[in-house]
């Protein structure tokens, strides 16, 4: 053990308050916007978040199916919790073995204990509260979304998330302060939820009807799904932009919540993987690591909640062009390319938007301090 300052302890306090971990700020720090971060930042997170989408799909499906891949046979593992438990952890694992060897290295190369490695140790109770709130929202989404699908057609279920924009709206107006500024705001945002719709509306035509249970399941899990974004955005503001540590923290609390009701309901297949699945268990595991850790930052970057979601309601036309490039598909009808067209037109208007009216505000202000001057 090395000797300690006498101060350390006031000057870890020092770096908590600072890190804006501390109880006492976290109410304040919710509506604090993060540092201005470059354009191009946000843009390359998004594009990541696009290609690994259908990389994750792909490889999800061949860890549940026989779907062959390149003429490699799928693993068959057909139990959706369980491996939504088993994915969760290892990513969760393998970034807290990511940060482990981290701290490590910089003990290793300072060669002693410093009071930055003192702070990281003494916040981390405080950061598995901050991430509690969406990392239980999250498990707590991949198990009312099993069971939508369990009660509901696919197509039906696809069209419910239109909706996801909608709520995560309502949620980023009440808890981050983030409301839509002008008319044209709310028309790109029913522009890309009726965009969503017309996609999906050619499967939806030869789909069957849905019972009352199977829509209370659907509209819950699309309220889980806004209030994930909005809480995974507070908390990355809140945290200052340490993605891989909430990340990891997220991914572990979402799985422990799972993994009650995958041992209840699929009777603990978990703990009975051959080595063909484990294979694609890994592979796929890596394809939703880049996927989430890209989704928190780009959390951060953006410069609202609803552009999150809006990113996301983008993320089905990258994917088939990806998925045509891989493999051999069957065309998508007129709708989906007719709706995919509204929705990307109508994320283009949302930025628009959103960027006349931060130059009209700023330019406003430039003149009302202007007159407030000449007149002093």
């Amino acid at each position: 053990f090395y000797p300690v300052k006498s101060k350390t302890s006031a000057e870890c306090e020092t770096l908590l308050r600072a890190a804006d971990i501390s109880s006492d700020d976290a109410t304040t720090s919710r509506l604090t916007p993060p540092t201005p971060c470059p354009p191009i930042a946000a843009i390359a997170s998004a594009v990541l978040l696009w290609l690994s989408f259908p990389l994750v799909a792909m490889c999800a499906k061949c860890f549940l199916t026989e779907k062959c891949v390149f003429s490699v046979k799928g693993s068959n593992f057909c139990h959706p919790l369980s491996a939504a438990t088993l994915h969760l952890f290892l990513v969760g694992g393998f970034l807290v073995l990511i940060q482990a060897m981290h701290s490590l290295s910089r003990i290793i190369c300072i060669r002693r204990l410093e009071q930055e490695t003192l702070q990281q140790h003494a916040s981390l109770g405080q950061m598995i509260r901050l991430c509690a709130p969406v990392g239980l929202c999250f498990g707590c989404k991949y198990v009312v979304g099993h069971a939508a699908l369990e009660f509901t057609p696919t197509p039906i279920y696809e069209l419910f998330h239109c909706l996801n924009l909608v709520f995560c709206a309502i949620f980023a107006r009440f808890v981050l302060n983030e409301k839509l500024q002008t008319c044209g705001e709310f028309t790109s945002v029913a522009g890309v939820v009726f965009g969503s719709a017309v996609a999906g509306y050619n499967a939806l035509v030869n789909a069957a009807g849905v019972s009352w249970l199977a829509l209370a399941f659907n509209l819950s899990n699309g309220i889980l799904a806004g209030a994930v974004v909005v809480l995974l955005r507070t908390t990355m503001i809140q945290s200052h932009r340490r993605f891989v540590r909430v990340t990891s923290l997220k991914m572990l609390l979402g799985a422990s919540c799972i993994f009650p009701f995958a041992l209840w309901i699929e009777q603990g297949a978990l703990f009975h993987l051959t080595w063909h699945q484990i294979v694609w268990l890994s592979i796929s595991s890596a394809a939703i690591l880049v996927y989430h850790c890209n989704l928190s930052l780009l959390c951060y970057l953006a410069t609202d909640a609803p552009t999150v979601a809006i990113v996301e309601a983008l993320r089905p036309v990258p994917a088939f062009i990806l998925l045509v490039l891989l493999q051999q598909m069957t065309p998508k009808p007129l709708s989906f390319w007719i709706g995919s067209s509204v929705v990307l037109l109508s994320a283009v208007g949302y930025e628009l938007s959103r960027k006349f009216y931060s130059e009209t505000r700023d330019k406003a202000e430039g003149k009302s301090e202007t007159t407030a001057v000449l007149r002093s």
